[in-house]
């Protein structure tokens, strides 16, 4: 199958090694063409993706654009530009001749397999799939502790009550269907989700873009790609980020399981702060 591969890359030279022989081996199963998109590097990545993409079909857009490097992932500087550099890249990908785009953060490790483990669902009427991206923090909201990677990229996760996802939960979820979906391995069905591996119809993606007004880039970008379609979490396909580990903020998981724990608080909750949990954006 023909695949199109998007990604952004900026002082990766520590990881891009493990980056190519995961795009190698996507190769083992499919025709893949790259858009990689770089900006303001101080190390040898410009020079490392032109040389690995030398006899590859795809395009390598460089920019020296003297943007700083932000200290916070929630920054509304950072979010702008976030999608202002995926829009770049979407121009040039958009009229890739794939099938399916598989949108990739370069630091996020998934497997070789990844497209035919979406594929392999077998749900209808799909225009994105995004998997469990754990990370090396551990679940902090079961009880007795489950010892499980929690489910990192909450920032860009909203149920289909726009709720953002649980912190530090092997979990995201707040209803029972939908906790009950994941716990079993079937996919959720959800209005925005990303987490750093994500296959999107490559039709849908020509006709969308992203933006921030201060909250994540995703969230605008999965509106529209929901007018074509659904998008699933997929709690079977697993994909993997490490991060500086931290502990939760105080009181952060009473709070959650207070609200687990009754559906009424939680419905008062839902009305008051459709964003989430506003002193922490995305998952520890």
């Amino acid at each position: 199958m023909k695949i199109s591969v998007v990604s952004l890359f900026r002082d990766s030279e520590g990881y891009l090694q493990t980056a190519f022989r995961l795009l190698e081996g996507l190769e083992r199963h499919h025709d893949a063409e790259y858009f990689f998109y770089e900006n303001d590097s101080a190390d040898a990545t410009p020079e490392l993706l032109r040389g690995w993409m030398a006899g590859r079909r795809g395009t390598v857009v460089t920019e020296t654009l003297g943007m700083p490097r932000f200290a916070q992932d929630t920054e509304p500087l950072r979010l702008a530009a976030m999608a202002q550099y995926r829009n770049r890249i979407l121009a040039e990908a958009a009229g890739a001749d794939a099938e399916w785009t598989l949108l990739l953060d370069s630091d996020v490790v998934f497997p070789e397999t990844i497209v035919e483990q979406y594929l392999a669902t077998g749900e209808p009427g799909v225009a994105m799939f995004t998997p469990f991206v754990e990370h090396n923090v551990r679940c902090r909201m079961c009880d007795p502790p489950c010892g499980r990677p929690a489910y990192y990229d909450t920032f860009a996760l909203r149920d289909r009550n726009d709720r953002i996802g649980q912190v530090f939960s092997c979990n995201p979820f707040w209803i029972e269907p939908d906790r009950t979906a994941w716990w079993n391995g079937h996919p959720v069905e959800v209005h925005s989700a990303f987490g750093g591996a994500a296959l999107i119809r490559s039709d849908v993606l020509a006709q969308c873009h992203w933006d921030s007004d201060g909250d994540c880039e995703h969230i605008p970008f999965a509106r529209q790609v929901r007018t074509f379609g659904r998008i699933l979490a997929v709690p079977t396909v697993k994909a993997w980020t490490t991060v500086r580990e931290r502990e939760p903020g105080a009181g952060i998981v009473e709070m959650q399981r207070r609200l687990l724990e009754n559906p009424l608080l939680l419905q008062f909750w839902t009305l008051r702060n459709r964003d989430g949990l506003s002193h922490t954006r995305r998952s520890g």
